[in-house]
């Protein structure tokens, strides 16, 4: 059995490449920090390819790499973020995000999807609980691009179930983890986050059994419920403040 890991090069990805290596799974590793992806890789004994998802050329590179090596198991981890209103962004930040959250995913999502057409496999597509919230003010391109993740997800699975197909795919929404993405992202958030490897597990425990999406932490899922209930503008100003409270930098999962 084989799997595709992106942004494994740390946090949530470092923590799914050792869950799976652990269960037997042969590896490749890809992520933007050559240094740390090296060192992940060379622990797990592992292939590994350094590459920049916001380049064309690069997404394209994992696209062949990935039909070579016919993964049963994808997961699609990399991602970017910043805090700060949209209209401070600095000139192409929004576009980079959008780039890798977005583009890159949807297109190692069909590449997927191709290269494991009749036959068993499963796809877990990284989100965050963003995605299922009403909008992210002072975090709004992240949040925005985490909702797309997790519809795209929602809406290939049904496609699948109705073409009876043996591939599953989920989506995994975690809410803070502490890892280094907002340390890169400048969040310094009151909230208690859970640990990459909780999260790791509870994603790898969801994907198996099936589930659509896959959001761990109960005070998590008890925030996706109120967000049902409350107006999507109430809510969306009660995360306004929330995010008033942190930093103002840029990260990567």
């Amino acid at each position: 059995m084989k799997a595709f890991i992106t942004g494994a090069s740390s946090g949530i990805g470092a923590a799914l490449a050792e869950e799976l290596a652990a269960r037997g799974y042969t590896l490749f590793l890809t992520g933007r920090n050559e240094e740390r992806l090296a060192k992940a890789a060379g622990k797990l004994h592992c292939r590994h390819l350094a590459l920049d998802l916001a380049r064309e050329a690069d997404v394209v590179r994992l696209e062949e790499e990935m039909r070579e090596f016919r993964p049963d198991v994808l997961i699609n981890n990399a991602g970017l973020g910043q805090l700060g209103d949209l209209s401070g962004m600095e000139p192409g930040k929004a576009e980079e995000i959008v780039r890798v959250n977005c583009i890159a995913l949807t297109h190692l999502f069909q590449t997927g999807l191709q290269v494991m057409q009749g036959r068993q496999a499963y796809i877990l597509n990284v989100a965050s609980v963003a995605g299922l919230l009403p909008a992210g003010p002072h975090m709004a391109v992240y949040y925005a691009s985490k909702a797309y993740v997790t519809s795209l997800t929602l809406a290939a699975r049904q496609e699948l179930r109705e073409r009876r197909s043996g591939i599953s795919v989920s989506a995994l929404c975690p809410g803070p983890v502490n890892t280094r993405f907002n340390e890169r992202a400048g969040v310094q958030t009151p909230l208690s986050g859970l640990e990459a490897e909780t999260v790791a597990r509870a994603g790898l425990r969801g994907l198996f059994r099936g589930k659509a999406l896959i959001v761990p932490g109960i005070a998590v899922r008890a925030s996706v419920f109120l967000g049902r209930l409350l107006p999507r503008e109430v809510y969306a100003g009660l995360i306004s403040r929330q995010q008033k409270k942190k930093g103002i930098k840029e990260g990567d999962r």
